[in-house]
């Protein structure tokens, strides 16, 4: 329940809870959209690409991951890699030294 003295300080809460809600939500939508970025590149991306691109900084970055996904971005990239490299071996198509490069495991 909200309380107020009178109905600017009314105003005044409800702003800040109007405007602590609306800066979530901006969050989420660009979280996602890195996430589909991460996703649509197959993980082969890494942060500094993405602070370029959406105008984060890497930190300010791996805080919305850890906040909103749980994991850092460089996990999720692992993850979207492996993710692919398991598609492609269920394809059975390519060979293993082929779906490691293209997927950028190197070692």
């Amino acid at each position: 329940m909200v309380e107020s003295e009178n109905i600017e300080a009314l105003i005044a809460l409800l702003n800040i809870i109007f405007f602590n809600r609306l800066t979530d939500f901006h969050s989420i939508k660009i979280v996602t959209a890195m996430k589909d970025e991460i996703r649509k590149r197959n993980g082969n991306i890494n942060i500094q690409k993405l602070s370029s691109m959406f105008y984060y900084s890497e930190k300010h970055i791996r805080r919305l991951f850890f906040q909103y996904i749980g994991t850092s971005p460089k996990m999720f990239m692992r993850i979207a890699r492996v993710n692919q490299a398991l598609c492609l071996l269920q394809s059975k198509t390519m060979n293993f030294t082929d779906i490691a490069m293209q997927t950028g495991f190197f070692d």
